[in-house]
């Protein structure tokens, strides 16, 4: 049985200090996406207004080698 083939699937993620309950950091992330054009310069876009909004570094985009179907959750 061959293993499933491995595609890039990107997520929009954040982390901003002091914005929670009792100023602790609150960390969040958008759900797996197929990494496309389309996916990449959305979640890029986001990244931007974020770091623009919140400060450099608290918006990111994260990659993971994934197979073709995504997890179940």
């Amino acid at each position: 049985m061959s293993k499933p083939a491995l595609s890039p699937w990107i997520r929009l993620r954040w982390r901003l200090p002091e914005a929670g309950l009792f100023g602790h950091a609150v960390e969040g992330h958008w759900l797996w996406e197929p990494d496309t054009p389309a996916v990449r310069a959305a979640f890029q876009a986001a990244v931007e207004a974020g770091n623009r909004a919140h400060g450099a570094g608290t918006h990111w985009v994260e990659q993971e080698e994934i197979g073709n179907a995504p997890a179940p959750w």
